[in-house]
């Protein structure tokens, strides 16, 4: 399936193969503007492996720079191509090839495979992308932020229970530019998303504790956890960008640390925290 989307002001075609993930997800974010850039996926029943030079190798993948872009082929533990990834040099367009039988849940490594190279896309024109829950209250929103697994949906979700009209923007990759945080249909494994934008009031990186205590991170400090949660570019030009953006929160947003418990006081302590 072929989505033209507009995601933030990035004019975007996403294609994927009736992924579930994005089932009653992508549509809201469709689009009759022309697309600048394309993301898509597609299933194929064999891949050869590219005889360029290897510019970088690790255990399971080969990087190659060739006159048209990048290429980076994907092996299975068995030792046989399972994808090939193509990127052209602008980065305006990103093709992943899989071959399905080599993937144990092909519809969960589809959706992996494009939340991974959709940053690498968004980043170049123009965006942050964080690792974050973002919770919209009253018009602006609060991103929280945690390793994978470190609660960040669980305390985000306290919200909606605490504060009437409370939103969740998005719940896995923010979207920041300008000080402003965009929703995208990528939410990881939810779908809670919405295609809307909101000022960010304040940046909170969580950490698992038995109470619940917040506290004022100083500018000068700020910026290590703001760039430990940043999904970061594979190339070193796309860095400007990203420093730009990181450095306008620095100055537009206060950044706190966030010792909670996992249940719904979390939220309550923060947000009389924040009122006072």
């Amino acid at each position: 399936m072929t989505h033209p989307c507009k995601i933030g002001d990035l004019l975007i075609r996403i294609t994927h193969q009736n992924n579930d993930h994005f089932i009653d997800n992508i549509e809201k974010y469709e689009t009759q503007e022309p697309s600048e850039y394309f993301l898509g996926s597609r299933f194929v029943k064999s891949l050869e492996e590219c005889q360029e030079v290897v510019v970088k190798q690790d255990s399971f993948r080969k990087f190659y720079q060739t006159n048209q872009g990048e290429i980076m082929d994907v092996y299975h533990s068995s030792g046989e191509l399972k994808a090939k990834i193509l990127i052209t040099e602008d980065y305006h367009k990103i093709e992943i090839l899989m071959i399905p039988k080599y993937f144990p849940n092909i519809i969960d490594s589809e959706y992996i495979y494009l939340s991974m190279f959709f940053p690498e896309i968004a980043i170049r024109a123009g965006y942050v992308v964080l690792h974050a829950s973002v919770v919209q209250i009253n018009g602006k929103a609060i991103l929280f932020c945690a390793p994978s697994m470190g609660g960040k949906t669980t305390h985000a979700n306290h919200y909606l229970q605490l504060v009437e009209g409370a939103t969740i923007l998005n719940d896995d990759k923010a979207l920041i530019k300008d000080g402003v945080v965009y929703g995208s249909p990528f939410s990881g494994q939810t779908k809670s998303n919405l295609n809307q934008s909101a000022p960010i009031e304040a940046v909170v990186f969580l950490s698992k504790a038995t109470t619940n205590q917040f506290t004022l991170i100083e500018r000068q400090a700020r910026l290590l956890p703001l760039i430990q949660h940043t999904l970061r570019p594979s190339s070193e030009d796309s860095w400007d960008v990203v420093l730009s953006q990181l450095g306008q929160l620095l100055n537009r947003v206060h950044c706190y640390f966030g010792h909670v418990t996992k249940d719904q006081a979390s939220a309550e302590s923060f947000l009389h925290f924040l009122n006072n």
